[in-house]
């Protein structure tokens, strides 16, 4: 852990005399996220319904590193740890559950006004941990910033990833969060 702020902490300082003048942004947030993973129909019996293998409800905690151009290119790294209850097939069986999420999306950046930024972005993400073993996917997020002065404001973002994961075969992730975002 102290290994990946400590590289965060330079690629930002690297980023930020790199491309002076761009907005560098960086984006604690807490919120909510839903993971649901279902198998797909049975080839032997088409007819039977696809069966729910677990409904993750869980608390959420992110910080997100990113970069954005004048002319609005943006790339946004984000990383995340989600925990909460899980609901194990159709008998809904609770059981713990936790999550690491790492996105890289690429897309662009709206702003309508100096102080507020539309991002529709779109990228890769991987999530692994418990009860689901681990997820590649693609993200689509559509965020938020609205800036309050030159440095800080409020980050307000919602993330849909659609994947494929093990053990179960179709993924789906869904995160909403809100946050306090700084302007470099």
């Amino acid at each position: 852990m102290k290994k990946n702020i400590v590289f965060c902490f330079f690629a930002v300082a690297i980023l930020s005399s790199l491309f002076a003048g761009h907005d560098i942004i960086l984006a604690p947030s807490v919120g909510y996220t839903y993971t649901n993973a279902f198998t797909v129909k049975n080839p032997i019996d088409p007819s039977s319904e696809n069966i729910n293998y677990f409904k993750a409800h869980n608390g959420y905690l992110e910080f997100t590193v990113g970069l954005i151009l004048n002319n609005g290119f943006t790339y946004i790294e984000d990383a995340g740890f989600a925990a909460g209850p899980a609901y194990v097939t159709d008998d809904q069986i609770r059981v713990p559950s936790f999550f690491f999420i790492s996105r890289s999306l690429l897309g662009y950046t709206f702003k309508p006004t100096q102080n507020l930024y539309i991002n529709l972005l779109t990228g890769i993400g991987l999530t692994w941990g418990y009860p689901q073993v681990l997820q590649v996917g693609m993200p689509i997020n559509i965020g938020f910033f609205c800036f309050f002065n030159k440095k800080s404001g409020l980050n307000i973002t919602a993330t849909d990833m659609v994947g494929i994961g093990f053990p179960s075969f179709l993924t789906n992730a869904f995160t909403v969060k809100i946050g306090p975002i700084f302007r470099l």
